[in-house]
C-alpha cells in the first residue's frame, strides 16, 4: 500500500517501478517477470512480489 496505494497499474516513470509492488523492471525479469509490472495481472504481481519477498525481505520495499 505504501508504494502503491494498491494500484495494480501504477507507474512511476522516473524509474519505471510499476505495479502494486512498484517493481524496477530489473528485479522483475530477474524474479520471472516478463514485460512491466504494471502491465501484469494482479494475480502474476502477487507471485512474483512473492518471489522478491522470498529472495530479499521487506528490505525491497522502502516504505515497508
Amino acid at each position: 500500500m505504501c508504494e502503491s496505494r494498491g494500484n495494480f497499474r501504477a507507474l512511476n516513470r522516473s524509474s519505471m517501478a510499476g505495479g502494486a509492488y512498484q517493481a524496477i523492471p530489473s528485479t522483475w525479469r530477474a524474479y520471472g517477470g516478463k514485460g512491466y509490472a504494471h502491465n501484469a495481472t494482479p494475480y502474476r504481481q502477487h507471485v512474483i512480489a512473492g518471489r522478491i519477498l522470498r529472495g530479499q525481505g521487506l528490505r525491497a520495499w522502502e516504505c515497508a
